[in-house]
Formats: structure tokens, C-alpha cells, sequence
């Protein structure tokens, strides 16, 4: 699972993407993480909603940076900072998560395996 915190993952992706506001989908912030957060949008009710929260902020952020309005500044980083809580609470999601029976049983084996 992937260590990096919601904020080192905006301003390493910020960085490469060369802007400083654009943010990446779920699947781009946790690229180590894609396959869990994938199945975990599917069996959890909360995490469906905080994706779909997500995705609105992002694109509310996005229009809001392309309006190059200055007088929104103020509301653009309260979305913002709404915006890296919510990706504290998916990481949060993500490593607390359970890991799948297959994989527990494999590393079992292959520990047994070893020995």
C-alpha cells in the first residue's frame, strides 16, 4: 500500500504534471493502490460517495482555475483544502482495508513454502 500522504501525492503529481493545481483521478493518486480501490468502490457505500465528492470538487477546482477568476481565490482553496481531506480519508480507507482471502492465502503458502 502505498506510504505517501495525500498532500506529498498532490505536489509530487502537481510537479510532474507541471501546474500546481491539477489533480489527478483516485487512480492516479494511488497508483499502487488502483486494484483495492477499485474493489473497495464496489463493496462500500462510503467510498462510493467520498470518489463522487472527489470527482465534483476536482472539476469544480478545474473551472474555476481555467475561469482565472481572482475573487474566487478564497473559495478555491477551501475546495481545495476539502478536497486533500478527502483523499486523507480514502488513504485512510485504503490502508485500513482488509486484504483479500487469495492474497493472505499465498503469502501463507509461500511463508510455509520457505520453511
Amino acid at each position: 500500500m502505498s506510504s505517501l500522504t495525500a498532500q506529498e501525492i498532490y505536489e509530487l503529481l502537481g510537479r510532474r504534471r507541471g501546474n500546481s493545481g491539477g489533480m489527478p483521478s483516485l487512480a492516479e493518486a494511488f497508483p499502487l493502490d488502483a486494484q483495492l480501490l477499485s474493489r473497495l468502490k464496489c463493496t462500500n457505500a462510503h467510498l462510493q460517495k467520498l470518489a463522487e465528492r472527489y470527482r465534483v470538487l476536482t472539476r469544480s477546482i478545474s473551472r474555476i482555475e481555467a475561469s482565472g477568476d481572482r475573487e474566487a481565490y478564497a473559495y478555491l482553496k477551501r475546495l481545495k483544502r476539502q478536497r486533500l481531506l478527502l483523499l486523507d480519508e480514502i488513504a485512510w480507507m485504503i490502508e485500513s482495508a482488509p486484504e483479500p482471502v487469495a492474497e493472505t492465502q499465498d503469502a501463507a503458502l509461500a511463508g510455509a513454502g520457505a520453511a
